[in-house]
């Protein structure tokens, strides 16, 4: 963080100058406050690591729910992920349950009036899950109509 010391000139008269503290982050955006511009660094940080360059934006298969995709490599970039995502719990946590590095699918329920379910899906998982219902379901179509 660079900080700068500018002089401005204020009107009405008669004319005076004052010195304003102006924070500077790293990318060059500028802040009146040191905590703006320390929290803004500190995002930045985040959203450099591997782990949030990896981020894209997909929905889930059955709900239409929004999801992010994560590439989680080691225990590392999870433990990174897990303290940087905003939810200090998992109702579904498939790193947890031994699946190793991969992609990862996180989506959030919003709970209403209630706390909000969030899950993390190994994306290998997920789409094996989706394929077993569809093969069911399609199977009791076929029973069906013959």
């Amino acid at each position: 963080m660079e900080v700068l010391y500018r002089e401005e000139t204020i009107p009405p008269q008669p004319e005076k100058k004052i010195t304003r503290t102006v924070y500077v982050a790293s990318d060059g955006k500028e802040f009146w406050f040191k905590s703006d511009c320390e929290l803004h660094e500190k995002q930045l940080k985040i959203e450099s690591h591997p782990v949030f360059k990896s981020r894209t934006g997909i929905r889930t298969f059955w709900d239409d729910y929004h999801a992010d995709l994560y590439y989680l490599s080691s225990q590392s970039d999870y433990e990174f992920w897990i303290s940087n995502i905003g939810t200090p719990f998992l109702r579904i946590n498939n790193w947890r349950d031994g699946c190793g590095p991969g992609w990862y699918m996180f989506y959030t329920i919003d709970g209403g009036d209630y706390a909000d379910d969030h899950y993390l899906y190994k994306l290998d998982e997920y789409m094996n899950e989706i394929q077993v219902q569809l093969d069911e379901w399609r199977s009791e179509i076929e029973n069906k109509i013959s």
